[in-house]
């Protein structure tokens, strides 16, 4: 494994563990990781002593001018990469490995994400359930390592940060002076739901992520009584912070069963507490009350 001086130097190291097709972070003494949670990051030698039982380490962007792309879905069984993304390794020419399970790359380069970014490629499929697809991230993420450095390339991170605004610019283009952004302002009550959800700390899979989730949806649905239409957005938002994201379908199955619930709704808003049957919410809400007071 090739360590890059430029990640080996800082403790932003984790372990990972694949579990049902997720990759779950774990912190060298076992307990959950999170990639927005420095406290839960640690050394690369620390980490790389206890890999044992996990599936590799990973390492984390904090947002102090490292950056990192995943090219995914991109190689081909035979080790050729696909052309749309061998332009943009040729444009960025820094630091490349293949990802753990081969079918993608991850760049690392010095410069300044933001807001970090996704999106699919209409390419051809290179292997089978692999969506051709770009991600950046310069803070809360992280990649999991695997040191298998594509030749021909630096062996440290440079700065990229010319490549980078192209390429944000050339699939993620700023709206033109003038033009309306297609989306409509939020409801004061969205308002406050979104207020409220910025409190909770997002969910990790493995480490009660699928109840912590559920409960999320059904802060929007009981407590704030919306419905999911107009609660997804707000779940889809506070899905950022999950380790990792949840799918769409997941968000609107948790939405559609918080739904299901039986009990007066929008108590949140009436300034009253939870009282329903069959969803243990008061762990969640007695830990966010002074939030409950800004509301």
């Amino acid at each position: 494994m090739d360590v890059p001086h430029a990640l080996l130097s800082k403790p932003n190291w984790i372990l990972w563990r694949n579990e049902n097709g997720r990759k779950i972070p774990y912190q060298a003494d076992g307990r959950c990781a999170k990639s927005n949670d420095a406290t839960t990051w640690d050394t690369y030698l620390n980490v790389l002593q206890r890999q044992n039982g996990y599936t590799g380490l990973g390492y984390v962007f904090d947002g102090s001018g490292l950056f990192g792309i995943d090219l995914d879905g991109c190689v081909y069984p035979d080790g050729v990469i696909a052309p749309w993304a061998a332009e943009i390794i040729q444009q960025f020419s820094t630091t490349a490995e293949f990802s753990p399970s081969g079918t993608g790359v991850h760049l690392y380069g010095l410069g300044t994400v933001g807001a970090g970014r996704k999106t699919a490629v209409d390419a051809t499929f290179v292997a089978p359930g692999k969506q051709p697809g770009i991600e950046v991230y310069d803070r809360g993420r992280y990649f999991a390592f695997t040191g298998r450095l594509l030749p021909g390339l630096p062996t440290e991170p440079v700065d990229c940060q010319a490549a980078l605004d192209k390429l944000i610019q050339r699939f993620w283009p700023a709206p033109k002076s003038g033009a309306r952004v297609p989306a409509g302002p939020r409801t004061d009550i969205a308002e406050r739901a979104a207020r409220y959800l910025a409190t909770i700390p997002g969910a990790v899979s493995g480490c009660g992520g699928h109840n912590a989730t559920f409960r999320v949806a059904c802060v929007l649905i009981l407590g704030f009584g919306l419905r999911p239409e107009a609660a997804f957005p707000l779940l889809a938002e506070w899905n950022e912070k999950c380790e990792p994201p949840w799918s769409e379908k997941e968000l609107w199955h948790k939405l559609g069963d918080a739904d299901k619930k039986e009990g007066s709704r929008g108590w949140l808003l009436e300034g009253r507490t939870y009282d329903g049957p069959d969803v243990d919410l008061r762990a969640l809400l007695s830990s966010l009350l002074p939030a409950a007071g800004n509301l």
